[in-house]
């Protein structure tokens, strides 16, 4: 099935503008947004608590934990860890179809968003993989070139979802829409983290 939008395509926004978007965005889609959350974490919190629970015996004088069996544990923590990472990618992918496509259009419902979500987990995942690798690459050449590539891509999961685009046309995508912008994209990203830091 074919899950791309008929809505207009996304369009570069100035500074300002990606502001305004994102709190409009929030406020239409907040009660969608927050059962996605709550449906992803909660059940995994929950399981994840009780697989790692289920190989404690205690805890030591020192504060170290006390296990039933060393490989064991080991191997739980790991299926504790992967699960908690694919539901991470399930949860923003299903955040940013309704976020994204509730931009260009009316806001999906969470039933929507968790469909399309799972459908495109995949090559989420894959997008999210080269991004990181190319902005790795950009940093270990220098660091300049890992801002420059990382704002070039900082398009590339929203035009995924929202446009329905492949992995590789997606990463075009946001470096089409970053082009001659990407010290509003830097001030934009420095205004998030100081958010970010109030926040905590």
């Amino acid at each position: 099935m074919d899950h791309r939008p008929t809505a207009p395509q996304l369009e570069p926004l100035r500074f300002g503008e990606l502001i305004d978007a994102g709190f409009r965005l929030w406020r239409k889609g907040f009660k969608d947004l927050l059962i996605v959350a709550a449906i992803i974490t909660i059940p995994v919190g929950i399981l994840s608590y009780l697989l790692m629970r289920g190989q404690v015996v205690g805890i030591g004088d020192s504060g170290t934990l006390i296990v039933r069996d060393t490989a064991a544990f080991a191997g739980t923590a790991l299926a504790v860890t992967i699960l908690g990472i694919g539901a991470s990618f399930l949860s923003s992918g299903a955040t940013l179809v309704l976020t994204t496509r509730g931009y260009i259009g009316p806001v999906p419902s969470w039933q929507d968003g968790f469909r399309v979500a799972v459908a495109r987990l995949m090559p989420f995942i894959g997008l999210s993989l080269l991004v990181g690798l190319a902005i790795v690459a950009g940093f270990i050449a220098l660091i300049i070139p890992g801002i420059f590539v990382g704002l070039g891509l900082a398009f590339s999961t929203v035009v995924f979802w929202a446009e329905g685009t492949r992995v590789t046309q997606s990463m075009g995508r946001s470096w089409d829409l970053a082009r001659g912008r990407r010290w509003p994209l830097l001030g934009l990203l420095i205004v998030a983290l100081l958010a970010s830091a109030v926040i905590r």
